[in-house]
């Protein structure tokens, strides 16, 4: 897995973008993958976990509305 993401990485430090990310129930897998390959700070900004509905709503402005959707399987 790490192989593909070095080739992410560069392609991404090649055309000069960036990736952050929010992410819930990963528990901050995708942020291990990517800062696992050196030089992924070139490109990583940040990453945020926010496990709870209640954290969700508050740091990532997630409205209740959606939350209730998701859980509710619709």
């Amino acid at each position: 897995m790490f192989k593909i993401t070095k080739q992410i990485i560069d392609l991404l430090i090649k055309k000069k973008i960036s990736v952050s990310v929010a992410e819930s129930c990963t528990g901050g897998m995708l942020a291990e993958v990517i800062t696992g390959v050196s030089g992924a700070s070139k490109v990583f900004k940040f990453g945020i976990i926010t496990y709870s509905n209640q954290s969700k709503i508050k740091y990532l402005k997630v409205p209740l509305k959606i939350i209730k959707k998701t859980w509710s399987g619709e």
